[in-house]
């Protein structure tokens, strides 16, 4: 680009964002396997960025309201999204898998029952 100041080099043109067509997100949903398709759903189906699906609690999800609850997200502020319902199903699995795995272990069982004992 020539510029009729001498030194300049004119307006730097703003980039456009990649964006992937559907087609493409299928191809590379397909590709992953278990939790790290499961989050790339999440990713892809809420709108959730990173952090925030990282963060993410099983109490901060609402199957029957079909909501996520996203707290402290950008700007520091708690926000509600809609969680598609094609997720409902494998994260529904993998609550179960969580609470299987929380159940074997000794030192979660007990702090579970102590803060039961604690709350009545």
């Amino acid at each position: 680009m020539t510029s009729r100041y001498p030194g300049s080099r004119g307006l730097a043109r703003p980039k456009r964002p990649v964006v992937l067509t559907q087609t493409e997100i299928k191809f590379v949903l397909e590709q992953m396997r278990g939790v790290y398709q499961l989050v790339a759903r999440i990713f892809y189906g809420t709108g959730m960025r990173l952090f925030e699906c990282v963060q993410l609690r099983i109490k901060d999800i609402d199957l029957q309201r079909r909501e996520v609850l996203v707290r402290e997200g950008k700007g520091g502020k708690n926000r509600i999204t809609i969680l598609p319902l094609s997720l409902a199903q494998a994260l529904r699995e993998q609550i179960g898998v969580a609470r299987a795995i929380f159940e074997q272990d000794p030192i979660s069982h007990a702090l579970a029952t102590m803060r039961q004992d604690l709350d009545t």
